[in-house]
């Protein structure tokens, strides 16, 4: 039987992640799904900070590094930070966020946030006009006839 890991995680953490470009957002999720897998350190991707005590680990993930802990069952996410000249001087706590303990749950599996709803993209919703488009209000306002008939199949401020 395979290891059952779950994720806690600092607020800290969850913000700096939601404050990523989409393509960055979408990296650190695979590599929380690596970590979900197996947290302990390979020596390449997965990495064992010894300098700041042996319990911080560290993860790759395109430009940026997650700093963790783990605890079976438990990994927590610590922070998160861009790499660059400072990002391991960074004074950084290497504390355990365990969540309940599983044996005294009422049997049923906890449960893991959906990441990728969370961070699915979001479709924006569609507001009417103030008034509907016309030939006559497009001409009030001096817009060019060659544009009026794609002009005038809209219904929304994004279009239809």
């Amino acid at each position: 039987m395979a290891d059952t890991w779950l994720i806690t995680q600092k607020p800290s953490f969850m913000t700096e992640w939601m404050g990523l470009p989409p393509k960055e957002s979408h990296q650190v999720l695979e590599k929380i799904n690596l970590l979900l897998q197996d947290p302990t350190p390979d020596a390449k991707v997965k990495k064992q900070l010894k300098y700041m005590g042996g319990k911080l680990h560290r993860l790759r993930a395109g430009r940026y590094r997650i700093f963790y802990t783990f605890e079976h069952p438990y990994v927590s996410l610590l922070a998160l930070r861009k790499r660059d000249d400072d990002t391991y001087s960074d004074d950084i706590d290497a504390e355990f966020l365990g969540g309940l303990d599983p044996d005294l749950t009422d049997g049923s599996q906890p449960r893991q946030p959906n990441w990728e709803k969370i961070f699915a993209p979001q479709e924006t919703p569609k507001t009417p006009l103030p008034e509907p488009i016309t030939a006559d209000l497009l001409k009030r306002l001096r817009i060019p006839e060659v544009c009026h008939p794609r002009l005038l199949q809209n219904r929304t401020n994004f279009g239809t």
